[in-house]
This record gives C-alpha cells, structure tokens and sequence, in this order.
C-alpha cells in the first residue's frame, strides 16, 4: 500500500493511493486497466495518453483549517476521478463506472485506518460526450471529498 499523506506527499501521495485502491480491489478494473492507464494531468491531445479507455485523477485541491493547538490543522481533500473511453465504447462506460464509488466505498476503513481519511463523500456526474484533440470520447467524473487532520509543522 502507498505511503502516508504528510505535509511533504500532499499532492502525490493521493494519486497514488486512489489508483491502488481502484486497481487492487476489482477484477472489473484490472482486467481492462494497467497501472500505466492511470493519469495524473487531463490531456489536451491524444499523444498526451497512453490509450483508451484510461483514467486520470487530477488533485487534490486541499483547503485548511487549524485545530486546536497550533501545529494541527484538519486538512479537506478533493480529487478529481475521471473514466474517458472512446466514443464507439461509451455502452461500457457505465460498467467501469460503478467500480469507482464500489471500490471507494469497500475500502472506507483503509481510508481511516491507514490514512486518517474521514468523512469521506463521493459525487458524480453524468455521463458526458468531450473531445481530446481530435477523438470524440465519453467520460464521467467522480468527485472524492474526505478531511483528516495534519501536523504540519513536525
């Protein structure tokens, strides 16, 4: 399992995390998804990918708030998820879909137990036609929200 988010992982650390989680847990996922399918940036062009179908998980976008002593702060997480598929598969997108929140969901106690990740809550978009350059796809977003606290200054 990847290593703990700290002051000095806050935005690698959750890449990581969020693909082992999805890749380890469903035979769905990993029989279609390598490790290398996984994204960090949302591609402008189709030599920016490794392939279709793929999945980038853009983030986080952290916000903070201080505790109550002063080294402490409760630290809120939002990463970006998203499945593109190509637009002649989009009839599977929905498939690769339910995997997120299942997978997400089934691992709640690795969150917290592993990572102090709590209050963790998932939103998610329709589905949605879009364009990387040329290629017309399909995609869906998952938003992923959790909080846990930091000290930020050990």
């Amino acid at each position: 399992m990847t290593g703990a988010i700290t002051k000095n992982t806050l935005y690698s650390a959750p890449f990581e995390i969020f693909r082992d989680i999805l890749l380890r847990g469903s035979t769905t996922l990993s029989s279609k998804f390598k490790i290398t399918d996984f994204v960090k940036f949302w591609p402008e062009t189709g030599k920016d990918i490794p392939g279709y179908p793929f999945i980038c998980i853009q983030g986080p976008g952290i916000g903070e708030e201080f505790i109550a002593m002063k080294c402490v702060k409760n630290m809120s997480f939002e990463v970006l998820i998203t499945i593109a598929m190509e637009w002649h598969a989009r009839d599977n997108l929905d498939i690769y879909s339910d995997e997120v929140p299942k997978q997400i969901n089934s691992n709640q106690s690795t969150l917290l137990n592993t990572y102090s990740a709590n209050d963790l809550i998932i939103n998610s978009s329709p589905s949605a036609p879009d364009w990387i350059g040329e290629k017309r796809i399909v995609r869906r977003d998952f938003t992923v929200m959790f909080n846990m606290p930091m000290d930020v200054e050990s």
